[in-house]
Order: structure tokens, then C-alpha cells, then sequence
């Protein structure tokens, strides 16, 4: 499996600053689920 922060630091990098915090937001939800 891939771990979520990976997803987040390819997500912020591909992304600008503004997108890349909404990708933090929901991984953060995933990570609750």
C-alpha cells in the first residue's frame, strides 16, 4: 500500500500551495477513516 504522506508530498508537489493544502485536508479525513 502506499502511505498517505507519500500521496501528500506527490500531491503538493504536482499542485500549487492552495491545492496542496486541500490534498492535506483530505488525507487528513482519510487518515480518520
Amino acid at each position: 500500500m502506499v502511505l498517505a504522506e507519500e500521496v501528500v508530498e506527490i500531491g503538493v508537489t504536482l499542485m500549487p500551495p492552495e491545492e496542496g493544502e486541500e490534498v492535506v485536508d483530505m488525507n487528513m479525513d482519510d487518515d480518520t477513516f
